[in-house]
């Protein structure tokens, strides 16, 4: 299986400086420019792959490689084009000094960043969907308050369950 992983110039450096470890995975990385081609087996080249985007989108190497576990998935949602709308929904995500993305963080046991167009999100499924609920609902203009009080809610359900 092959596929091409494109990144943003900001994070070429640090996506080359794991490679070594992404070939240890068994996976074959050719580089070019702002591209990398993977090539392998398809479950290696996958995990590859989810890897190397996870670190585009802003993800520091250790939070990406936690894709290597079974139970952990990478979720990016793409922001509107438009300049103006797409900074006040990232200032919506991120809240002032951090605070709503680090709750949101805390409240689905996710790693979050925002990067660039997208928001992308890592941790395991069950967490990761509704920390895409969560940002969805802001994004469509939900009060941060009750986005917290189901995500609480939701939380408690699970402990509940467990």
């Amino acid at each position: 299986m092959e596929r091409i992983v494109n990144v943003h110039r900001d994070r070429i450096n640090i996506v080359k400086s794991i490679l070594q470890r992404i070939r240890r995975l068994g996976v074959t990385v050719t580089i070019e420019e702002n591209s990398f081609t993977l090539s392998g087996e398809a479950l290696q080249v996958i995990q590859a792959e989810s890897i190397i985007k996870s670190i585009g989108r802003g993800f520091p190497p250790q939070d990406a490689f936690d894709l290597l576990e079974d139970e952990n998935t990478v979720a990016i949602i793409t922001l509107p084009k438009n300049e103006s709308v797409m900074k006040r929904l990232k200032s919506r995500i991120i809240g002032k000094e951090g605070r709503a993305r680090k709750n949101l963080e805390r409240l689905t046991d996710t790693k979050i960043r925002v990067f660039g167009k997208t928001v992308s999100m890592i941790g395991t499924y069950e967490n990761v969907d509704n920390a895409n609920e969560a940002i969805e609902k802001l994004i469509n203009g939900a009060n941060h308050k009750n986005v917290y009080a189901l995500l609480e809610k939701k939380k408690s359900q699970k402990r509940d369950y467990l």
